[in-house]
């Protein structure tokens, strides 16, 4: 219990310092690495004109459901939770199509 209190406060952390504050800001780090990372967001390019945006929480949600299957380390499991909770916060967090940012 103690590593997933760790995991849930370095989430908390992560998500003040890195995290984008506002829908549409970038985050604190933020590669590019065409086609699968735009300024630090998983946007992945289907037509020149839309892109799917796979938004962090839905990458802690499955973490999350694996570790039902794995035995995945507390820590991590709490750093999962922690940021699918603040990721359902944003009020874009179901809008998965966007503009190709690539273009």
């Amino acid at each position: 219990m103690f590593l997933f209190i760790i995991g849930l406060t370095f989430s908390y952390f992560y998500s003040i310092f890195v995290l984008p504050k506002n829908i549409g800001s970038i985050p604190t780090i933020n590669p590019t690495f065409y086609p699968l990372i735009y300024e630090g967001m998983l946007i992945i390019p289907y037509n020149n004109t839309k892109a799917i945006h796979i938004h962090h929480w839905v990458l802690s949600l499955l973490f999350c459901i694996s570790g039902i299957f794995f035995d995945i380390p507390k820590i991590f499991t709490g750093f999962s939770i922690g940021l699918l909770i603040q990721g359902l916060t944003y009020k874009d967090r179901f809008r998965f199509i966007r503009k190709n940012p690539y273009n």
